[in-house]
């Protein structure tokens, strides 16, 4: 028999399952991964750079990093428990409570970070997701996600919670970006296990 399909959790459930693991989640989460992405993103970037983080979390370690490097950081995340970490980690950010589908940013952004964060939404909502950071983009402005590569839905448990991925696939999140007005700049696989883990940097067209 076919696996059931994972529970679709909405983007407040979600965040409610980040507020009961945060501390398990900080002390866990490695210091280093995914930082060798972060600093090609950031070469790319006019200094000085403002940089939005897009499910920060606790802020560790991709907005301290690019806060410890001399940019201006924001970062937006549903969950309270999180960012309440977020605050602490990184004291120089500015950070907002809020769903990245909805959300109305006080300003456009030179770059903008979605890292292992979009990912649990919907497909559909991942669309809505995309279009509203190709809008908080400035003209030529740079940003990278990561998604899953294959195509369809999966569940998993982080510290007795539950959570659920989705992902249109590699070649449909790029044609997603390529539709929305902008270039791909690079996109790798970069965790071939587990179905695989994309990361993709894009830059808006110039207006």
């Amino acid at each position: 028999m076919p696996a059931a399909p994972p529970t679709r959790l909405t983007a407040r459930q979600t965040a409610d399952h980040y507020d009961l693991i945060a501390d398990q989640f900080m002390a866990d989460r490695s210091p280093t991964i995914g930082l060798n992405y972060i600093a090609r993103f950031s070469e790319l970037l006019p200094p000085p750079a403002t940089v939005l983080d897009v499910g920060c979390g606790t802020g560790l370690p991709i907005a301290k990093w690019l806060a410890d490097i001399g940019f201006t950081v924001h970062g937006v995340d549903l969950s309270a428990k999180m960012l309440s970490l977020a605050k602490k980690n990184v004291e120089e950010a500015a950070f907002f409570v809020a769903d990245i589908v909805t959300w109305k940013a006080p300003r456009q952004y030179h770059g903008i970070i979605g890292w292992d964060s979009i990912f649990h939404l919907t497909v559909d909502d991942q669309v809505k997701a995309l279009g509203n950071i190709v809008a908080m983009l400035f003209p030529k402005g740079v940003a990278l996600i990561t998604c899953g590569v294959q195509q369809g839905e999966v569940g998993s448990v982080m510290f007795g919670q539950e959570f659920y991925y989705s992902s249109p696939s590699l070649p449909g999140y790029i044609a997603l970006i390529e539709k929305s007005g902008c270039t791909v700049l690079f996109s790798e696989v970069d965790d071939s296990t587990g179905g695989g883990h994309a990361v993709i940097c894009f830059q808006k067209y110039s207006e």
